[in-house]
């Protein structure tokens, strides 16, 4: 609305500059300067708060305004000081025309829900929700309300099926140390800790048994157990059945015997090595089941020299873990045993008996 005289001046405050400077004690008029220069005219006296010396000084009385300057009754000393402030007019502006409150005039934290009214929408920047699951993962749903997945069991990570997020059992990490192990060299049952989650099964099948030649000849080795290693999640399993293949027995007169299955539950097993034979190196056992499989060292064959100390026996084969009985040069010698775990055993010569082959074992590396 129109003003006659001088419009009144409104909006923030604003300090006046510091004109101590030119303080001598016989001037008495000052121009009125804000931000560093710029000239200011107050509508009236009352307009301003005066301080020399830290003493307010009373509008009219002890100084008036004229324009863009200020006259004091009495000069002030050069060794006063000055601070003054330039009040702006508060008025009515009754309610703010659309598109004329920027966010710079709105206090921080000014707008809550409670300001709001109602829970904002997606399309406006919020959530379309009032509250979620605590600790939850929220997940995007389009223009629709923003859901959460809950935080799920100890261990459990966020996968995805390529549809939609969900809490499910995590892998193990790069280089992670077991909790604990359990290793079965018998048949039994493996209980699962109350921690554990996952856990890396290792499966060793039995070791095969050497051969027991005749006279004037060697015995062939036995075959190295099979070996199957398995990640298995555990988080829903109390107890699994354990079973450990004997290692294969001694040939006497022939053919050793072959190493037993070993298992873990029906979730991954490995057959043992067969046993050797007179004069062939035998098979080695096989995993199945497990993510890696490994089949079982060949026995090695004999050899039959034209003389007794010529004549040798052949090597048990290695399983996954080595152990394979070394091969006998000479006449009238023994085999030797498998070594554990799954290990064949070498054949025998001229007519002594071959060794057995070791037995398997299952290695539980126990995970959290």
């Amino acid at each position: 609305m129109p003003y006659i005289g001088k419009d009144p001046v409104t909006g923030n405050y604003n300090s006046l500059d510091d004109i101590s400077g030119s303080f001598n004690s016989s001037t008495t008029t000052f121009n009125l300067l804000v931000n560093s220069g710029t000239a200011v005219t107050p509508v009236r006296a009352e307009a301003l708060i005066i301080s020399i010396n830290g003493v307010i000084q009373e509008p009219t009385t002890d100084f008036t305004v004229s324009a863009a300057t200020i006259t004091f009754t009495t000069a002030p000393a050069s060794t006063d000081t000055f601070f003054g402030v330039l009040l702006g007019q508060q008025l009515d502006i009754a309610v703010p025309s659309d598109g004329t409150v920027s966010t710079a005039k709105i206090a921080d934290g000014a707008v809550t829900n409670v300001k709001l009214g109602e829970t904002v929408t997606v399309a406006k920047g919020g959530t379309g929700v009032a509250t979620h699951t605590a600790n939850g993962v929220l997940l995007g749903a389009g223009t629709g309300a923003i859901t959460t997945a809950a935080p799920g069991a100890s261990g459990q990570v966020l996968t995805s099926n390529g549809t939609v997020w969900a809490s499910a059992a995590g892998g193990l990490a790069l280089g992670a140390t077991p909790a604990s192990v359990q290793v079965f060299t018998s048949t039994g049952t493996w209980t699962r800790p109350s921690n554990i989650l996952k856990v890396v099964v290792y499966v060793v099948g039995g070791g095969g048994g050497g051969g027991g030649p005749g006279s004037d000849a060697g015995g062939a080795g036995g075959g190295g157990g099979g070996c199957a290693i398995e990640l298995i999640d555990v988080s829903s399993t109390s107890t699994a059945a354990v079973t450990i293949g004997a290692g294969g027995s001694a040939g006497s007169g022939g053919a050793g015997g072959a190493g037993g299955t070993s298992s873990f539950a029906a979730l991954c097993s490995a057959t043992g090595g067969v046993g050797g034979t007179l004069n062939n190196g035998a098979a080695g056992g096989v995993g199945s089941g497990g993510s890696i499989n490994f089949a079982g060292g060949c026995g090695d064959p004999s050899s039959r020299g034209g003389s007794a100390t010529g004549r040798r026996s052949g090597s048990g084969g290695n399983s996954f873990l080595g152990g394979g009985g070394g091969g006998i040069n000479g006449s009238g010698e023994a085999g030797v045993a498998g070594g554990n775990y799954g290990g064949g055993a070498s054949g025998g010569t001229d007519g002594e008996d071959g060794a057995a082959g070791a037995a398997g074992v299952v290695m539980v590396m126990e995970y959290k």
